[in-house]
């Protein structure tokens, strides 16, 4: 039981944290084409882990975490986008008169 909780904390902080590193180092990973990617490299890995287990019963480590962590990442680098997005926008928005702004 203990080991899941490990597993588990150890797969949150390492999704995170190689979320936040892609999307600050390369610059790819900052597009949707970026996230669109990691998101099938994560999707294609688990299944091929899971062909491979149930056809083979071959427990490949390799395809098993990249799939995790692939899955893990994409929520982190979609919402990176959507913030900087976002911010982009609020600067535009303040740049051209914003809320309650006289001339």
């Amino acid at each position: 039981m203990l080991w899941e909780w490990l597993a588990a904390i150890g797969w949150s902080v390492g999704s995170v944290a190689g979320g936040i590193a892609l999307y600050l180092r390369i610059r790819f990973f900052t597009t949707v084409w970026g996230i669109v990617t990691i998101a099938a490299i994560g999707v294609l890995s688990g299944a091929l882990h899971n062909f491979l287990n149930a056809l083979f019963s071959i427990d490949e480590p390799v395809f098993f975490l990249l799939a995790i962590f692939g899955i893990g990442m994409t929520p982190i680098l979609i919402v990176q986008w959507l913030f900087e997005r976002g911010f982009q926008l609020y600067r535009q928005w303040n740049k051209h008169g914003g809320m309650g702004k006289k001339e």
